[in-house]
């Protein structure tokens, strides 16, 4: 089979189409034909050596895809031979076929393509994450989602509106402010980083409560530095510590 493979470390130059033969599946695992690759950040981390610690070299890229199960190994129970799946966490997703754990693969519905299915499960499991583990939210509660127009903040302002929350948007220029709007923010601050100069499109008055996700954010200091400036230029309450829910 056909697939991409880095044997050092560094640009997008190091990747090479190649010819690779995988095994069986073994125990627990599945192999899968792969009909799409999703693209995530964290590859280009993988490409410069920022995950050797996770494989070694020489490497497939990529981790999450969708396609079908082609067999299964031994023990595996919730898939089988012809099923529709997708994963968001298998090494080698970079490949026409690739070997995965069972239990990372996501039985697909008829009604989801698998271009669908491979562009939104890290990102879409990342943003359901912030609001059921990191915080979860409630109907009228009101969310600052950092990054809101990128792929996790998209999904997660979308997720916060389907649960009755509301969202406060925060992108890093004027031209991903209407992609932030679209997906449900009502209001959209204009800023690279907390310390930079902001521009604040209008925060209605009655958003008064304010809880800080860190989609895209180095430190939680950050993230927690530009919900006080927030709050007091537009929601005059009192500030809350870092890591206290709003």
């Amino acid at each position: 089979m056909k697939a991409i493979v880095i044997r050092a470390y560094g640009g997008p130059e190091v990747m090479k189409l190649d010819d690779v033969e995988l095994p069986a599946p073994g125990a627990g695992e599945a192999l899968v034909d792969v009909a799409v690759s999703g693209v995530n950040f964290m590859d280009t981390g993988t490409r410069r050596g920022y995950t050797k610690a996770m494989h070694t070299l020489p490497m497939t890229p990529g981790v999450e895809g969708a396609g079908t199960v082609v067999a299964v190994g031994d023990g595996v129970t919730n898939v089988k031979a012809g099923d529709r799946v997708a994963w968001f966490f298998a090494w080698g997703s970079y490949a026409q076929q690739v070997i995965a754990p069972a239990t990372q693969l996501a039985p697909l519905p008829d009604d989801i393509d698998f271009e669908s299915a491979a562009s939104v499960m890290m990102q879409g499991l990342t943003a359901s994450c912030f609001v059921s583990e990191s915080y979860k939210i409630q109907p009228g509660r009101v969310a600052l989602v950092h990054a809101a127009a990128g792929g996790v903040g998209l999904l997660l302002t979308q997720i916060v509106k389907l649960l009755g929350g509301r969202v406060i948007g925060r992108v890093s220029s004027e031209e991903k402010v209407a992609a932030a709007k679209s997906a449900g923010a009502e209001a959209v601050i204009v800023s690279k980083t907390p310390g930079s100069r902001t521009k604040f499109y209008r925060v209605p008055p009655n958003l008064r409560q304010t809880a800080a996700f860190a989609v895209k954010h180095k430190t939680a200091g950050s993230v927690h530095r530009c919900a006080v400036k927030l709050r007091q230029r537009y929601l005059r309450e009192e500030t809350s510590p870092p890591g206290s829910a709003a």
